[in-house]
């Protein structure tokens, strides 16, 4: 998904979205096999104007977020796919143990709470799209 603050120009075609980078302003090597059919891929063709691999052809690539940004997108997906599979786990272990009642209430109320917050919907702000 791309986000417009977090687009920068593309060097590889130099913003124009079509590749020029090979000898005589042609194609370069992958830009022209990826723009290629597969069969067509392993014969030496000559292309010109193939579409930039790099940027797919918007002329602008995303950036890369800071480590901060993507720990913050991605601990909470982690974080309830550990309750979530460490819950069955916790009452095998607890079984034979005489506060097992305790335990599975804890465990229930905690997996309540994670799949409740997942499939609710509001916890994940949508972006707007880059046009």
């Amino acid at each position: 998904m791309l986000i417009k603050d977090h687009l920068i120009p593309c060097k590889h075609c130099n913003e124009s979205g079509t590749c020029k980078s090979g000898k005589d302003e042609k194609s370069c090597i992958k830009c022209s096999r990826l723009s290629l059919p597969w069969l067509l891929q392993f014969i030496p063709l000559s292309t010109k104007g193939a579409i930039c691999s790099a940027c797919k052809g918007s002329s602008k690539i995303e950036a890369l977020e800071p480590y901060s940004v993507l720990l913050n997108q991605n601990i909470l997906p982690i974080l309830g796919a550990t309750i979530i599979i460490g819950a069955p786990i916790t009452l095998h272990a607890f079984q034979e143990s005489p506060h097992f009642p305790e335990i599975l209430s804890f465990v229930a109320t905690i997996s309540g709470s994670a799949v409740t917050y997942f499939f609710h919907g509001k916890h994940s702000k949508r972006r707007p799209r880059a046009q």
